[in-house]
């Protein structure tokens, strides 16, 4: 079943990257979200959050290979520095930046639209973040 799910998961990066290579003049780009990857003890390096990071670096890197134009960012509460050093580790023969942009995934600057989405990062509706 695993193989499976790999070989599904191979043709559908496969299938999203030529339906991107067919939309000529158009802006578009692949982002991953990856939270919760940093560990709580307070030193954090890349060997400790390199297996948390390796479906996404791994995915990353199939739509990189496939075309390198295509931008590439990661929304994940570890360090930039974290990030590239993982993909080092396990991509050492990986020349090029990986990642684009690596933003940091968290709610300090999210501000609810509605109160399902205030409930559920308990906030009030319109209470600004400071």
């Amino acid at each position: 079943k695993i193989l499976q799910c790999v070989m599904m998961l191979k043709s559908c990066v496969l299938c999203l990257v030529w339906l991107l290579l067919q939309s000529k003049g158009q802006n578009f780009g692949v982002c991953y979200t990856r939270n919760m990857v940093t560990i709580d003890n307070g030193h954090n390096n890349a060997t400790e959050i390199v297996h948390k990071l390796r479906n996404v670096i791994l995915s990353a890197s199939s739509v990189k290979r496939a075309s390198a134009e295509i931008p590439v960012c990661l929304f994940t509460d570890a360090a930039e520095s974290l990030v590239e050093e993982a993909v080092k580790i396990l991509l050492p023969s990986f020349e090029k930046k990986l990642f684009d942009l690596v933003l940091n995934d968290s709610y300090e600057h999210f501000v609810p639209r509605t109160e399902l989405e205030s409930a559920l990062i308990g906030t009030k509706l319109n209470e600004k973040k400071k």
